[in-house]
């Protein structure tokens, strides 16, 4: 027969008080991971609103949008990373940034194939 488990003292820390928080390191992290996509999102609806539909075909097939959507993928596995380790609820906030900026670089290639 096995004996019991005893019970921990009442004075001993529960397991929740000895998780470790994520450092300052990741938090900063987790604030770039937000900031990127969001600051892109702002970027391409100004673009949209104030190029001239030639300057933002230029944009949209050149060089900037194509290494834009290597930094967006690179946003959202960096995320998925960051969400394995930390848990925090940013991450999630971020991860929908950055899949609505990748669909607004999306709307732009749509809008300039609709453009003449």
């Amino acid at each position: 027969m096995t004996r019991p488990t005893p019970l921990p003292p009442a004075d001993a820390p529960d397991d929740a008080a000895t998780d470790d928080a994520p450092s300052p390191l990741l938090r900063g992290l987790a604030f770039v991971l937000a900031a990127v996509p969001a600051a892109g999102i702002a970027v391409h609806v100004a673009f949209y609103v104030a190029l001239s539909p030639e300057a933002l075909k230029a944009y949209v097939f050149g060089v900037w949008m194509k290494a834009l959507v290597f930094v967006a993928f690179l946003c959202l596995v960096g995320n998925w990373l960051h969400y394995r380790r930390t848990r925090m609820r940013l991450d999630v906030v971020s991860r929908v940034l950055a899949y609505l900026w990748i669909i607004s670089m999306i709307l732009l290639l749509r809008a300039t194939q609709a453009a003449p």
